[in-house]
């Protein structure tokens, strides 16, 4: 029996949940019904409000209100990121107007969907990788003279030591020229050295210290870049030119006899030879060298960003904080290549490092703008390449997409690029032509563009060629090859749009000789697959590819003749891009 019974649940107070307007109005008790006892008696019309909606569990209250916490987090983080990432000077007509600084924070927000952007080890889409085809067992021309690149790379003699104690003589007006080229060149590309830091290495010149070491350099890059300049035009037409000078590479010697010091030393100085000596042996294509130099250096700026010293001044921390930003171009760019290497780490922390801000690191505010604004679009490019390779290119990516590839995920890494681009400020806008470009920084970043997008649209242009391989004609199939066209028309575009540029000569010569490995070989495999042949022979013609792909090898013949020593992997990488053209009929 219930422990209330029936006779005292009928002794209980009966109330509706829902009163009418009237007895609500007189307090008076409604019994619920339509109409109810009391405006029958009272003859008042009976009306009720609509039911009200059911309350939401507090479960969902919570979590909704969650919801809107995060949005709103999110929001505010966007835009004191925008306030903070980047102040430049605000006049009208400088490149650092507030329409750029807008411009600026969305480009870097477009790059950060993912808390970090990381190459992951092992990754597969290496150069080398394309060797391993199947498609390819029948052209030992091509896959047997390929030797591994770290391989060749790690036969190469060692640095020669430098014996002697003199310092190499440099007159002020040699200094002079080799600091205005640094600075409109290695300094405008990865601005990391305040103006006035710069101006006082002259009395250093010639000492064994830290100082004197990173004079040196400044020289060494200031002639390297001299003689690409003296090599190439702006927009990367061969020019004849004079033998080089040996006071770089005498320069560079010195220098790197005494960087033992700044391996051993806790401080900017040290953290800027360091770095340089990686710039300088990008500059010599020995990509080793460089990934050793660029891993001590941004190891040492993860701890020193870590453990931040509350005596540092203002201009060292962000010297600092830029020097890690160059690290993590420079050290992702190349474990593209060699996907085995281990990484510094950089990457793993690069969320929680702000971006580049404020600095002088030239003679006119607008130059420094400028030059910031470079660096956070290569930064900007950069991680979005990451993030491609992290969700395309990992092996549990690459075992997802085997059967059929992830078109939403593909089309929405295209949608960020064409983002990215669209927000570049007008000094930095490029069209996606084969024209020159109005100058060598937008012309630098419009070949990271093609890159990316032949990238991005790799995957399907796989799909599509394992399905012919194997005879196969899925569902769909005819979408798929409309999709790996966009990859060729970008690797083909990547190729036709190479220049000299003094960046690309300078520092990725090695990059860039792999990745046009690639697109050649991209471009014979799909020689070779029927359904995308046809669209070559009608977009393009055999004749022009095979034209392309001479033009090709003699870009990167001079590229790296300009090296006071040739790189085995480049070497390597000419002749099977020769190969490659040669097999193309």
């Amino acid at each position: 029996m219930s422990a209330i019974s029936p006779t005292s649940n009928e002794r209980l107070r009966r109330r509706t949940a829902h009163a009418c307007e009237t007895c609500r109005i007189r307090k008076t008790r409604c019994d619920g019904r339509s109409p109810c006892k009391s405006c029958v008696e009272s003859q008042e019309v009976c009306k009720y409000r609509e039911a009200p909606a059911l309350p939401k569990p507090k479960g969902d209250i919570v979590l909704e209100t969650l919801l809107k916490l995060q949005a709103e987090v999110a929001a505010l983080s966007q835009k004191l990121d925008a306030a903070t990432s980047y102040r430049p000077v605000q006049d009208v007509d400088s490149p650092g107007s507030t329409s750029h600084t807008a411009a600026i924070a969305s480009m870097t927000s477009v790059a950060s969907h993912d808390l970090d952007a990381i190459v992951p080890l092992r990754h597969l889409s290496a150069t080398e990788m394309f060797l391993s085809w199947e498609i390819f067992d029948g052209v030992p021309a091509i896959r047997e003279q390929f030797k591994s690149v770290y391989q060749l790379e790690s036969q190469r003699p060692p640095m020669p030591i430098f014996s002697s104690t003199a310092f190499p003589s440099i007159s002020l007006e040699t200094w002079s020229n080799s600091v205005d080229s640094f600075g409109q060149n290695v300094n405008f590309w990865y601005p990391a050295l305040h103006e006035a830091r710069l101006q006082g290495l002259w009395d250093s010149l010639a000492s064994f210290t830290l100082d004197g070491c990173l004079a040196l350099l400044v020289v060494a890059l200031g002639q390297a870049c001299m003689h690409v300049e003296d090599r190439f035009s702006r927009q990367g037409s061969r020019r004849r030119s004079n033998p080089e000078s040996d006071l770089g590479t005498l320069c560079f010697e010195r220098a790197y006899s005494m960087i033992h010091n700044a391996v051993s030393e806790v401080s900017i100085t040290a953290m800027l030879c360091l770095f340089y000596t990686a710039i300088y042996f990008s500059y010599l294509q020995r990509p080793l060298q460089t990934d050793f130099f660029l891993n001590i250096t941004a190891h040492r700026c993860v701890v020193m960003l870590h453990y931040p010293d509350p005596t540092m001044p203002i201009t060292d921390y962000e010297t600092l904080r830029r020097i890690f930003w160059c690290c993590f171009i420079l050290e992702s760019d190349l474990v593209v290549e060699l996907d085995k290497v281990p990484q510094s780490g950089c990457a793993q922390m690069e969320s929680q490092i702000a971006l580049p801000s404020k600095f002088d690191t030239h003679s006119t505010r607008d130059t420094s703008d400028l030059s910031t604004l470079y660096l956070l679009a290569c930064i900007s490019i950069r991680r979005l390449l990451n993030r491609i390779h992290k969700l395309l290119y990992s092996k549990e990516s690459v075992t997802r997409m085997q059967s059929v590839p992830d078109m939403n995920l593909i089309a929405e890494l295209a949608h960020q690029l064409d983002e990215w681009r669209d927000v570049l400020p007008p000094y930095l806008q490029f069209e996606l032509s084969t024209q020159p470009a109005q100058n060598d920084h937008q012309g630098f970043l419009r070949q990271r563009y093609f890159a990316a997008k032949s990238v991005i649209y790799r995957p399907v242009f796989n799909y599509v060629v394992t399905m012919n391989l194997h005879g196969i004609q899925p569902p769909g199939i005819g979408d798929a090859v409309a999709s790996a066209e966009q990859c060729l028309d970008a690797a083909y575009l990547h190729m036709t749009n190479l220049r000299g540029f003094t960046h690309t000569v300078v520092i990725d010569t090695w990059i860039c000789a792999l990745s046009m490995t690639g697109v050649a070989l991209v471009l014979y495999i799909a020689w070779q697959t029927p359904s995308l042949k046809q669209k070559l022979q009608e977009k393009i013609g055999v004749d022009r590819i095979r034209n392309a792909l001479w033009e090709l090898k003699l870009k990167i013949d001079d590229m790296m003749l300009t090296a006071p020593e040739i790189s085995p992997s480049v070497s390597q990488c000419v002749s099977i891009i020769e190969a490659t053209r040669d097999v193309i009929h």
